[in-house]
């Protein structure tokens, strides 16, 4: 289940929907990080162009999830790969990322 609620957040933010993927956030993440701070933050992700999920690792009601993003830096800067690894919590049956971990 969490892997696919990882990747229904990356569907989501590589469509450039960050308010969607916001609600994806952990609601102590929230309180951290409001909603404007983090749209502001993230952009839009034009540049991101697929991502991967690679591997998830999990530990009583903890996971890490590691994902593959390709992206685009510019124009004329395409092409690149970054390893990111997430933390996601199982609160009341629901997993939700964990922001900034």
């Amino acid at each position: 289940m969490v892997r696919a609620r990882a990747q229904q957040r990356w569907d989501l933010m590589l469509k450039g929907d960050m308010a969607g993927a916001y609600e994806y956030l952990s609601p102590a993440s929230k309180v951290s990080l409001p909603k404007e701070a983090f749209l502001k933050r993230r952009g839009g992700g034009r540049y991101w162009r697929t991502v991967t999920m690679e591997k998830v690792e999990c530990a009583g009601e903890t996971c890490k999830v590691t994902l593959a993003l390709k992206y685009d830096l510019a124009a004329d800067v395409k092409n690149l790969s970054r390893e990111i690894v997430e933390t996601w919590i199982l609160d009341e049956g629901v997993w939700w990322l964990v922001e900034g971990r």
